[in-house]
């Protein structure tokens, strides 16, 4: 039985808080419950052992102390220049049927940028920001853009994203507990089984420059975006 928990300390008392559907996710890693400093694995809080790592020493993202949510906790930085990036051998998600959140952060919108990709660009999922979309929030799938806002996404702020695929491969995309409009339209991920990375998309491209304290990846569809922004709302102390 998977009991795993992130420690929040709430004055001298400490809660242990979990994502919802616990159970069902494949990967989940947070910057609280990871040593600062250069990180070559980032570690798995799931119990399963799904770590993304990066093996080359100059690709290597930092976590970084107070750089977080509300200025107080950590979070792994990522530099574009160096194309920093972690990568897990295991997509964990099928064509449709999947949950991916993330609370991330850009420190510049100067170019096309990826906080989570599955697969490839053009054989998969990515969410990150497009450049040529006014900087705009861009999500993805398989090459096509399935989402693009036209507001610039501000470089001071992290936000929350939850990303959920139902089995008939229908989205929806809630940003900071708010459904993303337009609505993301239906796909699916044509190549799931390739990896998983964070900070890039394949290959090292869209190297994001910015941070991500949270990263979870449900292999079952959860349904419950609102559910996962409370838990994202939750563990940033209210800074989301």
């Amino acid at each position: 039985m998977r009991t795993l928990g992130l420690g929040l300390g709430l004055g001298n008392n400490r809660v242990t808080i979990q994502p919802p559907g616990f159970a069902q996710l494949g990967m989940w890693v947070n910057a609280s419950r990871q040593p600062l400093g250069v990180t070559q694995t980032w570690t798995d809080l799931t119990g399963l052992g799904h770590s993304p790592t990066q093996a080359t020493v100059g690709r290597r993202p930092t976590n970084t102390a107070n750089t977080g949510p509300g200025g107080g906790l950590p979070s792994m930085q990522f530099v574009a220049a160096n194309i920093n990036n972690l990568q897990l051998l295991n997509a964990l998600i099928g064509t449709t049927n999947f949950t991916i959140a993330i609370i991330g952060k850009v420190t510049s919108t100067a170019s096309v940028q990826s906080f989570v990709s599955v697969g490839t660009t053009a054989n998969g999922i990515v969410l990150g920001v497009d450049i040529n979309a006014s900087s705009a929030r861009d999500f993805n799938a398989n090459g096509v853009v399935a989402v693009s806002d036209t507001t610039s996404l501000a470089t001071t702020s992290w936000e929350s994203w939850v990303l959920n695929s139902d089995a008939s491969g229908n989205l929806t995309l809630m940003v900071n507990g708010v459904a993303h409009t337009p609505s993301p339209a239906s796909a699916t991920c044509a190549a799931p089984s390739a990896f998983l990375t964070l900070g890039a998309a394949s290959a090292g491209s869209e190297a994001l420059n910015g941070g991500l304290y949270d990263s979870a990846v449900w292999t079952v569809a959860q349904n419950n975006n609102a559910g996962i922004y409370q838990f994202h709302h939750k563990i940033t102390n209210g800074a989301l």
